[in-house]
């Protein structure tokens, strides 16, 4: 054999995790430079000029090209003319870079210092602009903390917050030198990294240029933990989730839905539209606060952009055009090489609202921050499947710490259980009876993406059975309007339940009973306004001020729940789309515990609410709004008379009075009665200064000499009673309202004869007179005895 070979080593392309692409041409620029300029200020400078930037970039791309080099955590210049050239130079060799526009503030020549505002702006516009553009990555890059002022470093730890998916980048501990330079700068803080930690920077995403730093340095101790490595260039970067793309390429369908998902969770303004159109895609849509309308098209492709999925977007720019957006996202799971780069570059040329190409490393990227949607894509892994029995035995292993361990592993239970599925929260409640009831929340962050859960079955009701009628009108109004039914066995065959598959509840069941209930939304504000019951003629008869605190809503309508100011009225106001009405019901509810003055408004309306009236609805609000609906059916309890609601307003009103004249409130007792009431009047007189007739026919006097009770039977006879007190009783409570006189007239002595024999055999009798009816007895309220001739 003979000939000549060439020997060539094949070997994984390399990894530079710390260089400066403005050090290039050092030989030339030490030629070219003023006497007394330093080259690397020089050099710097000239990164400020686009064409100059471009040429370094350029030259430093081709050269890590040539030296086996594909990935790159570098600095660039504090123009953003030269971030902008070295990301352009990236992307079309397809190289993986990772850098950013460098903050520097202070100890540096003054044409390379920015400030905090500045560097904080032109960081962000250049994130944005760069982040997830081919296999781009930016970093937010202070140069190191000597040359940064306190006031850069905030700008770069809110910048950060505000973008945690991009990487972080500086350098520490170059000497030792350096080190004690930074404690004379930083004298409040412990050590070199604390200065970096204390400002936010810090984390898994955090990349540092790490030099040989002593061992006595605290930086040695607290690097290690964070992902550094001591003396060595390091690159961290973070821990990106694995999501499987080539196998949810098999489904179209779910791939495409899973990046609708992630669409929607970051941008809260889009939403799903519908796509058919044959270019086998997704599409939403967003109107920005500004009023732009931004199209964005999910794809399910992996591998490479080939020429027949080429005109599917072509396909889906066609349609798109029709919409005249203002901007156009491809979001697909590919990472573009420089041909296909260049081919979606030239989109603009025919369509200039082509605007980014989200491909595999931005879509990793923002699902790392949400793993909740990609839950469902990983539930077949082995790893996880492990993960989950390992749990389920430690569920089974003794509480050993008692309520501790109870706590902490339902906890994680929980917090498990919300893993599950992206759109639905998941709430256990364990019943009395031991039965385990699973709530499903609605996730209020995907409003717009949610998948619904589907029930189908058939419902049928008995004709002439009146309770089936009652709960057929009431499924009627539960699906029209919102609402709760309760169906019974005979009302159901077999509920099909169609729900997302990580739930695992989708099938065929049968039901023994189902309960329907419409979620009733918290309205935020509440709706306030004025309930107010109009005659015939128009006239007001009562008023009340209502709060609605909750909403349902139906098929035809929907209804709004609250309660007049006392909660002792419920109202339901139902809207009726179909036929475009209200109408209102009223239910009573008084309370166990109630100071009388509360009731009675309360009763003074629904005394008024009587069918042939009206009920008018007014709401507060910058506008005001009025609802007018008739009244079909009485707002008393069925158990009441029609007047009865006036008769009770009275009642409570006389005890009000009676509590304010004195001072001395209390709720109205148990058993408050209408002979109670008639007691509260008659005190309220009493204290008014009137002489109260009593109702007495008859009266019982005590007797025990024989001279009184000859007195007694001689004929008329009139006498004054004087009372120390009179106490009037409610309950346990007792009114005070001084001392008083009652007079009375007697006309005849009803048992005289029974009288004299007891008092001759016992030394005590009770007689019995009659009062005259001409002359009822009297109360009033005082000491003074009136004058006997006075008496009429």
């Amino acid at each position: 054999m003979s000939g000549s070979f060439t020997w060539q080593i094949r070997a994984p392309a390399l990894i530079e995790p710390a260089c400066h692409p403005c050090a290039a041409s050092s030989a030339q620029l030490a030629v070219t430079a003023p006497q007394g300029v330093a080259v690397d200020h020089c050099r710097r400078r000239l990164c400020r000029g686009p064409g100059y930037a471009r040429q370094v970039a350029s030259s430093f791309c081709d050269e890590l090209l040539r030296k086996g080099t594909t990935t790159v955590l570098t600095f660039c210049a504090v123009y953003p003319e030269s971030v902008d050239a070295l990301f352009e130079a990236a992307s079309a060799r397809n190289i993986r870079m990772a850098a950013g526009k460098v903050l520097m503030g202070r100890n540096a020549p003054d044409a390379l210092l920015d400030t905090a505002q500045s560097g904080y702006e032109d960081s962000k516009v250049l994130l944005e602009r760069w982040r997830g553009r081919g296999r781009n990555l930016y970093a937010i890059t202070s140069r190191f903390a000597p040359t940064c002022t306190p006031g850069q470093l905030e700008a770069a730890g809110a910048l950060r917050r505000e973008h945690p998916e991009a990487l972080m980048h500086t350098h520490v501990s170059e000497n030792t030198g350096e080190i004690s330079w930074v404690r004379s700068l930083f004298p409040e803080r412990r050590g070199y990294v604390d200065v970096y930690d204390h400002y936010g920077l810090l984390g898994p995403v955090t990349a540092s240029d790490l030099r040989s730093a002593p061992a006595s340095d605290p930086a040695d101790a607290r690097v290690q933990p964070i992902g550094f490595r001591a003396r060595l260039h390091a690159l961290t970067v973070a821990r990106v989730v694995s999501v499987p793309w080539v196998k949810l390429a098999e489904n179209p369908n779910a791939s495409e839905a899973l990046v609708t998902m992630l669409v929607l969770r970051l941008r809260p303004r889009a939403q799903e539209v519908d796509g058919a159109g044959g270019d086998g895609g997704r599409d939403l849509l967003e109107y920005t606060e500004s009023g732009e309308l931004i199209n964005y098209e999910a794809k399910s492709f992996t591998g490479r952009m080939t020429s027949g999925r080429r005109q599917q977007v072509i396909r889906s720019l066609i349609s798109t055009a029709q919409h005249q957006p203002d901007h156009w996202d491809l979001l697909v799971p590919i990472s573009p090489n420089p041909g296909e780069l260049a081919w979606f570059d030239s989109l603009r040329e025919e369509f200039p609202f082509v605007r980014d190409w989200r491909g595999l490393n931005w879509l990793n990227q923002k699902f790392a921050a949400h793993q909740d949607l990609i839950r469902y894509a990983l539930q077949e892994s082995g790893d996880y499947i492990l993960d989950r029995i390992a749990e389920a035995r430690a569920e089974r292993d003794t509480l050993l710490r008692g309520i501790p361990d109870l706590a902490e592993r339902y906890r994680a239970l929980q917090l498990r259980a919300q893993e599950i599925s992206p759109d639905y929260a998941i709430r256990t409640v364990l019943g009395p009876d031991g039965g385990t009831a699973i709530h499903l929340l609605p996730k209020a962050d995907n409003v717009q993406g949610r998948r619904p859960i589907r029930f189908t079955g058939r419902v049928s009701f008995r004709h002439n059975e009146p309770q089936d009628e009652r709960r057929r009108q009431q499924f009627e109004d539960a699906m029209r309007f919102g609402g709760e039914v309760e169906l019974a066995a005979a009302n159901l065959e077999e509920l099909t339940v169609d729900a997302p598959s990580e739930l695992g509840i989708s099938g065929t069941f049968p039901i023994e009973s189902l309960k329907i209930a419409a979620h009733r939304e918290a309205l935020d504000p509440t709706m306030r306004g004025q309930l107010t019951i109009r005659t015939p003629a128009g006239i007001p008869s009562a008023s009340l001020p209502v709060e609605f605190t909750q909403r349902t809503t139906g098929f035809d309508g929907g209804s709004l729940y609250g309660q007049d100011i006392t909660g002792f009225i419920q109202i339901r106001m139902r809207y009726d789309r179909r036929r475009g009405a209200w109408s209102q019901t009223l239910s009573f509810a008084p309370p166990e515990v109630a100071l009388p003055q509360e009731m009675v408004p309360v009763l003074r309306f629904i005394s008024r609410a009587l069918p042939g009236q009206s009920m008018e609805l007014t709401v507060h609000g910058p506008t005001v709004t009025q609802l007018t609906a008739p009244i079909n059916h009485a707002a008393v309890p069925d158990s009441w008379d029609t007047d009865e609601a006036e008769t009770w307003a009275d009642a409570f009103d006389h005890l009000a009075t009676l509590q304010r004249m004195t001072g001395q409130f209390f709720p109205t007792p148990p058993g408050y009665n209408l002979k109670d009431a008639r007691d509260a009047q008659t005190a309220i007189s009493l204290l008014r200064g009137e002489r109260v007739a009593m109702p007495n026919t008859v009266v019982s006097l005590g007797v025990d000499r024989r001279e009184a009770l000859d007195q007694v039977s001689g004929g008329r006879l009139a006498f004054a009673a004087k009372y120390q007190a009179m106490v009037v009783t409610f309950g346990q409570h007792q009114i005070d309202l001084g001392p008083g006189i009652e007079l009375m007239t007697i006309d005849k002595v009803l048992n005289m004869r029974e009288a004299r024999r007891a008092l001759e055999s016992d030394g005590h009798a009770t007689v019995r007179l009659r009062i005259d009816r001409t002359q009822p007895a009297q109360r009033y309220l005082g000491t003074d005895l009136p004058d006997p001739d006075t008496r009429t």
